[in-house]
């Protein structure tokens, strides 16, 4: 997360990383066993094929933090890119995932290749998301 978005670890004082089952998830420092859970932490890193895919929950946690690979969207793009239609393009300087951000807001992430960035949104938030857009 540093290396690709500009993320800090002393962002995030109070959370660890933790592996799981091929994943990477962010838990508390400190447990909270006054609550019963079924699962502790959120799901912040798939281990693709082509990489470490940050999840929508993460790359909305972050917000702000992200200061690399940072890509602007207008109403149209955002709205193209939800409903798949097309990707958008984009002069970066480096392959991979990136933080979809719309009217100051990080919404997503995507990933840029070939000069296009593609949505990385579930289907299911991009429906929510055309919704509301």
């Amino acid at each position: 997360m540093e290396e690709r978005f500009g993320v800090e670890r002393a962002d995030l004082p109070h959370l660890e990383i933790e592996r799981r089952s091929g994943d990477y998830w962010l838990v508390p420092k400190d447990s909270v066993e006054e609550y019963e859970t079924e699962v502790s932490g959120l799901r912040a890193l798939r281990d693709l094929d082509i990489g470490l895919k940050p999840t929508t929950y993460l790359i909305q946690l972050l917000g702000d933090k992200v200061q690399k690979n940072l890509v602007e969207l207008s109403r149209e793009e955002f709205r193209k890119l939800l409903a798949r239609e097309e990707m958008i393009p984009r002069d970066l300087e480096e392959e991979g995932y990136v933080a979809l951000r719309y009217r100051g807001l990080v919404v997503g992430c995507g990933y840029f290749k070939g000069g296009v960035v593609s949505s990385r949104v579930p289907k299911g938030r991009s429906n929510e998301l055309l919704d509301i857009v």
